[in-house]
């Protein structure tokens, strides 16, 4: 029964993981646009964005990859990795994680890292990790079945062999 209970606990766990992991994905940015050399500006999936590609990012829009800021100003919606309800100021210079929600400003960035190389892809590997391993609690459960059982099963097999001696 215990390990029943424990097998129950970890999986609902592993469950609410993985939904988090997928959900902690879903809030990137699906499409990138990308400025050309030559001016024009094209969307592509975040898969093909590049390390040095020059990215806009329009309010509303989230940041599709971690990337630096060259121009432009904005309040941006970070709540997603930090936590911090308050919008904070991306300007020339700084680094901007991707799904950071853009709020204000148009702003001019160049791609740092790819999109599987983001901080919340690094985040959701992490999560999807934890739910692969086996909790703490089901561990306990393991290492107790394995003396709880042999002994019941022991103190049963000479109780019955007690009670045939005896005629009971």
């Amino acid at each position: 029964f215990l390990l029943l209970i424990g097998r129950l606990l970890d999986h609902q766990l592993k469950a609410r993981a993985r939904s988090a992991a997928a959900d902690l994905l879903a809030l990137q940015a699906p499409v990138a646009v990308v400025l050309a050399a030559d001016g024009l500006e094209h969307r592509r999936p975040i898969g093909e964005v590049f390390v040095g590609d020059v990215l806009i990012v329009r309010p509303g829009e989230r940041i599709p990859v971690d990337s630096l800021v060259e121009a432009g100003f904005a309040e941006l919606d970070t709540s997603l990795l930090t936590g911090e309800t308050a919008p904070v100021a991306a300007r020339p210079g700084q680094v901007c994680r991707a799904g950071a929600l853009n709020l204000t400003g148009v702003l001019r960035l160049q791609a740092l890292e790819r999109s599987e190389d983001s901080a919340v892809a690094a985040i959701a590997r992490l999560v999807e990790a934890g739910a692969q391993s086996k909790s703490k609690y089901v561990q306990l459960a393991d290492r107790a079945a394995q003396v709880y059982v042999p002994v019941v099963h022991t103190a049963a097999a000479l109780t019955f062999a007690a009670g045939w001696a005896l005629g009971l």
